[in-house]
């Protein structure tokens, strides 16, 4: 069966905690928490956290540039993975598969000149090009 469509997700936001590399895999992997403005509660405004995985060369980058607190612009693909939890309960996680990085600027406001960085990597790490 062939699906037609559109799989694109946008992130922009703040990382929650230090990029986690994983070099162990065939492929290096980096696990990002991003986060992003979520739904307006009265006069505060929620924050919405998004899960990004990266692959391969733009993973070590990551892993090597950024730290909790950098603003980062992320284009991927959203994919959603089924498991069963230790009681057997059917569990769903949701992220984005990134295809394409920017390194926004500068997080010290101080510093006048701001720098942007992109990577992006041929395929996403299962095989399938951007």
């Amino acid at each position: 069966m062939s699906v037609r469509g559109v799989n694109k997700q946008i992130v922009m936001g703040r990382l929650g905690v230090d990029p986690a590399l994983n070099e162990k895999a065939k492929i290096p992997v980096c696990n990002l928490s991003v986060a992003t403005p979520g739904r307006m509660e009265g006069t505060e405004q929620s924050v919405e956290w998004v899960k990004v995985t990266v692959f391969g060369k733009t993973a070590e980058n990551c892993a090597k540039y950024l730290k909790k607190g950098s603003t980062v612009y992320i284009e991927g693909r959203q994919q959603t993975e089924k498991y069963e939890d230790k009681q057997g309960v059917t569990r769903y996680s949701t992220k984005c598969i990134a295809g394409h990085v920017v390194f926004v600027g500068s997080d010290n406001p101080k510093k006048e000149r701001k720098e942007e960085h992109h990577f992006e990597d041929a395929e996403d790490g299962f095989g399938t090009p951007f």
